[in-house]
C-alpha cells in the first residue's frame, strides 16, 4: 500500500500558535491583523497577530507574533516562553520542524481597576 501525503494549512498551524500563546501568563492579547491586498484578493482571513511560513517540502515551518503583553511582566522571560510554548506545541501535534519563533511586542496593557 503506498502512503499518500499530508498537508497542513497555515491556518490550522496558525491556530495551534494562538492558542499556544494565549495560555502564557504576561501575554495580554495577540494585536488585531491588518488586511493586506493580497488577503483581499484572495479572500484568506490572517488570524490575528499570527503569520505562518510554511518552507519548501512542507516540513518546516516559521511563525511571526505580534504581541501585546500585561504590564509588570519581564518582556523578555515572557517572550521566550512564548516561543518555547508555541515551538512544542506545533512540533507536537503536526510533527513539523519550527524552525524559529519570531515575537514582536507592539504594546502593553495596563490593567483597570
Amino acid at each position: 500500500m503506498e502512503k499518500g501525503i499530508v498537508q497542513i494549512a497555515d491556518d490550522v498551524i496558525a491556530v495551534i500558535a494562538q492558542i499556544a500563546a494565549l495560555e502564557v501568563n504576561g501575554l495580554k492579547s495577540l494585536a488585531p491583523a491588518k488586511q493586506d491586498i493580497v488577503q483581499t484578493i484572495t479572500r484568506k482571513r490572517q488570524l490575528k497577530g499570527i503569520k505562518v511560513f510554511i518552507e519548501e517540502g512542507g516540513t518546516r515551518v516559521s511563525v511571526s507574533i505580534k504581541a501585546i503583553l500585561n504590564y509588570g511582566f519581564n518582556v523578555k522571560k515572557t517572550c521566550a516562553q512564548i516561543q518555547e510554548k508555541v515551538k512544542n506545541s506545533i512540533e507536537t501535534m503536526t510533527g513539523l520542524k519550527v524552525l524559529r519563533v519570531d515575537i514582536q511586542v507592539v504594546g502593553v496593557a495596563f490593567e483597570q481597576e
